[in-house]
């Protein structure tokens, strides 16, 4: 759903509120990224460990940006991704907790972002 605004296509936001994980985690997902925040008790090596084992679960080739306790970025690539194709767990530390963010690249997708991030949860107990 779209409008044309002087030649260019403008797309309407989606948003969708949902839930991930075993305990119902509440996530967001907006402009094809699917994103929620876990307690302070959660690191972000945590998370970045458990993306990398949900990535190579599922198949991909992982990438692993240098990390820091505060940020940390795990990319994947599908068996028969296209180079541009990616899927990026990312992670990073707020002022009251672990942010988790999901992005299949380049469009966004909210059926793998959540699976995704259910099996990200699920192995840290969530």
């Amino acid at each position: 759903m779209g409008f044309k605004l002087g030649g260019v296509l403008v797309l309407a936001a989606c948003s969708s509120p949902g839930s991930a994980g075993r305990s119902g985690v509440a996530a967001g997902y907006s402009f094809g990224r699917l994103k929620t925040e876990l307690g302070p008790e959660v690191s972000v090596q945590t998370i970045a460990a458990a993306a990398e084992r949900t990535l190579r679960k599922r198949g991909y080739s992982v990438f692993i940006d240098p990390h820091t306790e505060d940020r940390a970025v795990v990319q994947g690539r599908g068996p028969k991704s296209a180079e541009h194709e990616t899927t990026t767990v990312e992670s990073w530390v707020t002022k009251s907790g672990t942010v988790v963010e999901v992005y299949v690249s380049p469009w966004g997708d909210e059926g793998a972002s959540y699976a995704i991030l259910d099996e990200v949860l699920a192995s840290i107990g969530r």
